[in-house]
């Protein structure tokens, strides 16, 4: 055996920065490295350069046991030597890679004799074989399982001259393969058998129908029932709603200058009545054009007649300013009206210096726009509310007590300012009377013992959700009086939940049997899905009882 070859059986998981550290630590000058089938690392141009280099730097030769035609081409483009045995002769393929392959490899590689076997290869001088030459030992290009080097003993050797390693890859991947198939068969089975089976037990009995009329008092204030007043406790459930909408703003209003000038007053009299001044801040106006004076107006004598034995006062002259900006308000001389002064006129100068200047601001419309927006579709919403909240906590809902009160209303900008958007918050309280459910069964249970026979007959349905109700009077501290109108069921007294439970798990037949034994029960229908189903499900979620009440 020689002592300058060294053989290493690579794993199909290895990656190059392992095999590169296997061959540059070898003791050895050349090492034969056997690759097993589908070696996907040694399929890259890559990783066969990185190992030629780092073999070089570490003064070893390697040749490739393998006859992979995928690793063929890539070693003969980077010049490496291959051989299909352990005993045939090394050569390097012809490669079929680019000229940029071929450029990348880079100094040539050592020269090496093609006559020898890689077991006779050592680098710079010869070795004896790896083997005796008579020995033909098959490699199946996998690692051996113990990873062990050929410097086994001759004699173990001739044990193993026909011993194939097994594939392992292939094995592992039928064994998955295997457990998947069982895996989705144990899916499907649970799936067909215990999630998709459903069951609907129709039910039909022999059952009444009477009708109940009722006038009950709910009253907040008391925790227990009266019977005999028919007296229920009551909840008043509460609610606020707080809402706010957007809306552009379609008011104007006119923020230029405004225009001023000068006005006198005149009054006429009959001569008696005592003198009256102006006031500063008096409205002297044009049509839609008003003027705000400025200083007092004071009427001195003498009065001239006006040819009617009436005297005309003429005041001292006062200035006025617009009531608002714009250039509408640049007026000619002319007659104004004076605001709470019947007999005076102002005579007015040329009003001028008013200039225009629109803005968009809040109005009463946008505000009551928004409010409007924010209240449609609360009502519905929030008795759905209100009715889910009582029922929870035991109550029955009495939607013709639902109530509301003003909506307390803000807008931000305020109406008048300016914006071209507003913004309305809407804050609403609203409620609701519940009557305790139980207790309202058992005023209707008083009831129905004057029409029904009790010890024959139990109410089944006492039918409250499509009631009648009519309120009589609401008290401001929630007692409420409430007509009440329903149509009672009364008959065979069934448990859905507990024939679900009892047929859990039971054939067509048992289920079927044990429901008509009940009195009052006229037929009795089990309908299992999917087909292939022969039994109730014991799964109570997916058992539906329907029950129908026959007779009037």
């Amino acid at each position: 055996m020689s002592d300058q070859k060294e053989t290493i059986y690579i794993d199909i998981d290895d990656e190059i920065t392992s095999i590169i550290d296997k061959v540059t630590t070898s003791k050895k000058k050349v090492v034969a490295l056997v690759l097993p089938k589908r070696a996907t690392v040694m399929q890259s141009v890559v990783n066969m350069r990185l190992l030629k280099r780092a073999s070089e730097e570490a003064s070893k030769s390697f040749v490739l046991i393998t006859s992979e035609a995928s690793v063929l081409p890539l070693a003969g483009a980077v010049g490496v030597y291959t051989a299909k045995t352990l005993q045939s002769k090394p050569t390097i393929p012809d490669g079929d890679e680019t000229e940029e392959a071929e450029e990348e490899i880079g100094e040539e590689e050592p020269d090496v004799d093609n006559a020898k076997t890689v077991g006779e290869l050592a680098g710079v001088a010869a070795v004896a074989a790896v083997v005796d030459e008579d020995e033909t030992i098959e490699v199946d290009n996998e690692t051996k399982e113990d990873g062990s080097d050929d410097t086994e003993s001759n004699s173990d050797k001739s044990k193993n001259k026909k011993l194939k390693i097994p594939n392992f890859d292939s094995f592992r991947n039928k064994l998955f393969l295997g457990i998947g198939i069982v895996l989705l068969l144990a899916i499907g089975w649970y799936v067909a058998f215990y999630v998709m089976p459903k069951a609907t037990i129709a039910i039909k009995t022999n059952a009444t129908t009477n009708s109940v009329d009722i006038t009950f008092v709910a009253d907040p204030k008391v925790s227990d029932l009266d019977k005999e007043n028919k007296i229920v406790p009551a909840k008043v459930q509460k609610l606020d709603k707080t809402k706010t909408e957007k809306s552009s703003t379609t008011g104007e209003k006119n923020l230029g200058e405004k225009a001023t000038g000068k006005a006198t007053m005149k009054l006429t009299t009959d001569c008696i009545t005592p003198l009256t001044d102006v006031p500063a801040g008096t409205t002297i106006s044009s049509g839609n054009q008003g003027f705000i004076t400025q200083k007092k107006a004071s009427f001195t004598p003498p009065p001239a007649p006006d040819g009617n034995g009436n005297c005309i006062f003429t005041s001292n002259e006062v200035g006025v300013t617009a009531a608002a900006g714009g250039g509408e308000y640049n007026l000619s001389g002319r007659v104004y009206t004076v605001a709470g002064f019947g007999s005076v006129v102002a005579n007015g100068s040329n009003m001028s210096g008013g200039t225009d200047k629109i803005v968009k601001i809040v109005n009463q419309q946008d505000v009551d726009g928004a409010k409007n927006k924010a209240l449609e579709g609360n009502v519905d919403e929030v008795k759905a509310e209100l009715s889910k909240s009582l029922e929870a906590e035991g109550y029955l809902p009495i939607p013709e007590t639902f109530n509301n009160t003003e909506p307390v209303i803000t807008s931000t900008p305020n109406v008048g300012d300016e914006a071209n958007e507003v913004s309305v918050t809407v804050v609403t309280s609203y409620s609701m009377v519940g009557a305790k459910n139980d207790d309202l069964k058992t005023v209707v249970d008083e009831e129905a013992k004057k029409t029904i026979d009790t010890n024959n007959q139990s109410i089944t349905d006492y039918g409250l959700d499509a009631a009648v109700y009519q309120v009589y009077e609401v008290k401001p501290d929630g007692e409420t009086r409430i007509n009440f109108k329903t149509n009672i069921t009364t008959g065979t007294q069934l448990n859905a939940d507990q024939i679900k439970e009892q047929s859990a798990g039971k054939k067509r037949g048992e289920v079927q049997e044990q429901i008509k034994s009940v009195s009052g029960v006229v037929d009795v229908e089990v309908i299992y899905k999917p087909f292939w189903v022969t039994k109730t499900t014991k799964n109570v979620n997916k058992i539906t009882v329907i029950i129908e009440n026959e007779g009037n």
